[in-house]
């Protein structure tokens, strides 16, 4: 039976935590600010604008971390990302961004479905 060797397209060597890290200090900032909007500011003009503008600062940022983690999950378990979309390729540094992007973009648009407006 001959050697297994890796795919062309599997990521090599050992994974990066970074994508993790950075998601996890982005969390708890997130979550601070959540704790702090709830539990501290009493009152207020913030308090307001919190709960008036509620999906603005809980929906989008969690939008954001979690596009953040499915990203960083997908280029750390199948390698680069590289796609081609309407004639244009996206590859080295732009591919994760562009997804990122799209991803945001499609959890924004998810939300703004499902969630009426006043």
């Amino acid at each position: 039976m001959p050697p297994l060797t890796q795919a062309k397209d599997e990521p090599k060597g050992k994974r990066s935590l970074t994508p993790y890290i950075s998601g996890l200090v982005a969390l708890v900032c997130y979550l601070t600010f959540l704790g702090l909007a709830t539990f501290s500011w009493k009152g207020g003009w913030i308090n307001d604008l919190f709960r008036d503008h509620y999906l603005f600062f809980v929906g989008l940022p969690f939008a954001g971390l979690l596009a953040h983690f499915l990203v960083g999950t997908l280029e750390n378990t199948r390698g680069q990302i590289e796609f081609e979309v309407l004639g244009m390729k996206f590859k080295g540094a732009s591919g994760p961004i562009v997804m990122w992007v799209l991803v945001f973009l499609a959890i924004v648009v998810a939300i703004r479905l499902v969630w009426t407006l006043n």
